[in-house]
């Protein structure tokens, strides 16, 4: 009995490290995903912004819903392939990141783009901390005149 009692006490001491342990691990692996899946959708976003930019040798406007409303009506019909890889990230038409918190677009220098998700912790930290970020430099494209 008295084994049984020890044996007892030592297991109700761990279970909370081992509960704790397995929870932190799950944490990190949704937390790992979610980045993951943001930092794809953000360089997808810019390579799309890059396509328009190249094509129209305009900048978007500054902002995030600008943005997603000049590349979902640009006045063409994409290509099926392309609709189909698109809906392999499913915010990018609203223009959200893997938390559901609006992505943020910013021009600077007059021709580079910054693509930016606040990351886990929600605050926009500039592209510091665990902001998640991504630039496109355009000034080859808005300065070469359009092809005829």
């Amino acid at each position: 009995m008295r084994y049984r009692l020890r044996t007892l006490l030592i297991v109700m001491a761990l279970l909370p490290a081992a509960v704790g342990g397995i929870a932190s691990r799950y944490t990190a692996g949704v937390r790992f995903r979610k980045t993951y899946a943001t930092r794809q959708m953000l360089y997808r976003l810019a390579g799309e912004t890059k396509m328009d930019v190249i094509c129209s040798h305009e900048l978007p406007e500054n902002g995030i819903r600008g943005l997603i409303g000049q590349l979902n009506s640009n006045g063409f019909s994409p290509a099926e392939w392309f609709q189909e890889r698109r809906v392999s990230y499913p915010g990018i038409e609203k223009g959200i990141d893997a938390w559901g918190r609006e992505l943020i677009v910013e021009i600077r220098d007059g021709s580079t783009i910054y693509f930016r998700s606040k990351g886990p912790n929600g605050i926009d930290e500039q592209g510091h901390g665990d902001d998640i970020q991504h630039s496109v430099d355009c000034s080859a494209f808005i300065a070469s005149p359009p092809a005829p």
